[in-house]
């Protein structure tokens, strides 16, 4: 099995917006542990919230954890792109010739 050897142009991006929404869900906790979300919401306002950010926490954690270990298509377009440089390397007459004996 392939890996990634480089990391994706959006891997960095996915593991900021995951520390984003963690910091988020702190704030959360630290709202309702001191008791401050009082001034700031209804109970149901805060609860729903609150979901909100467990939810997009949890979301942006999955998304995160996999970036590294996705099999990237860009691995596969690396190894046909070196496959379509070694073949353009060979001389094209066996190329023709082989394909000649398809067409009858």
């Amino acid at each position: 099995m392939s890996k990634r050897v480089q990391p994706g142009p959006f891997d960095s991006l996915s593991h900021r917006w995951h520390a984003l929404a963690e910091r988020r869900r702190a704030h959360f906790v630290e709202m309702y542990d001191s008791g401050r979300w009082k001034h700031y919401y209804t109970e149901e306002q805060f609860v729903i919230e609150m979901r909100e950010a467990i939810k997009a926490a949890e979301g942006w954690e999955r998304i995160a954890k996999r970036a590294p270990n996705v099999i990237a298509a860009d691995a596969m377009v690396n190894t046909v792109a070196q496959a379509a440089a070694k073949a353009s390397d060979a001389p094209m007459d066996g190329a023709i010739g082989r394909l000649s004996t398809f067409r009858g």
